[in-house]
């Protein structure tokens, strides 16, 4: 708490006009209403190492903030003195906490991050006692965004994996969007079909090339197996635009979400 003072009282200092001790720009004017009030350090623990904030919320209240990090753990503190209230350690993960949500209840808090190495999970809790309440996960991604779909009780979720996760957290039901349209998985089903018709000849030219002795590029491999069969490069086509259409827009990691009340709808960023 000494050190917390000192560091404020520091940061406060500084000659009149110069507003860079204030938290304001690095530009001297006349006069600078913004003052550091506060400086919450409890994230970093022991460590001699500051450990980073991913995400700040204030909360229904006005007089208390709640901040998650990569120390796994979310802190409730009051703004005005940074005296902490509550303290949410997950049970059920201790990866890195990217996101939160104060929920409409004004009770109860959704932070989401990383579960397992590759994989992702998030929780609601109570922001009164940091009692865990809710628990979901995703296997092929970490969460990186969350909002909350008040009418519905129900939590937005954007994953690494692209896509994002509509979860009841009074049920456990969750779904993921956004779902694969018709001509997609019609594609899909084709690229297929063309990977049989193909896979004789891909094998066959792929133990020429490699009996050669020769590095195997993607300019070998197709001067190899084109004049065999002509439909690899069909399939070639159908995968490149799979990959385009789903994998390298619409399916990029969702690191920003939102809901749009007015249309039942929500935004996300990639």
């Amino acid at each position: 708490r000494e050190l917390g003072q000192q560091l404020v009282s520091n940061l406060r200092g500084g000659k009149k006009g110069d507003c860079l001790p204030k938290g304001c720009t690095t530009v001297s004017i006349g006069s600078c209403a913004y003052y550091y009030e506060s400086l919450f350090c409890l994230h970093r623990g022991h460590s001699p190492r500051a450990i980073a904030v991913n995400s700040v919320q204030v909360l229904s209240d006005t007089v208390h903030a709640v901040s998650c990090g990569n120390d796994a753990s979310c802190w409730v503190w009051r703004i005005s003195d940074a005296k902490p209230r509550s303290h949410f350690v997950p049970k059920t993960s201790f990866g890195p906490i990217m996101a939160s949500s104060v929920l409409f209840d004004s009770m109860h808090i959704v932070s989401a991050g990383m579960g397992t190495l590759f994989g992702g999970v998030a929780h609601v809790w109570d922001w009164r006692s940091g009692k865990q309440v809710a628990t979901t996960h995703c296997t092929t991604g970490p969460f990186l965004s969350t909002a909350e779909i008040p009418e519905a009780g129900t939590v937005l979720l954007g994953c690494g994996n692209g896509y994002t996760y509509k979860w009841n957290w009074h049920s456990g039901e969750s779904i993921s969007l956004p779902h694969i349209t018709l001509p997609g998985v019609t594609l899909i089903k084709k690229s297929m079909v063309l990977v049989h018709k193909c896979k004789s000849a891909a094998l066959a030219a792929m133990d020429t090339l490699l009996g050669t002795g020769d590095d195997m590029t993607m300019d070998s491999f197709l001067d190899a197996v084109l004049p065999v069969s002509p439909d690899m490069k069909k399939l070639l086509g159908c995968l490149y635009y799979i990959n385009d259409m789903f994998y390298g827009t619409a399916f990029g990691p969702v690191k920003a979400v939102a809901y749009v009340p007015t249309y039942v709808r929500f935004v996300t960023g990639s």
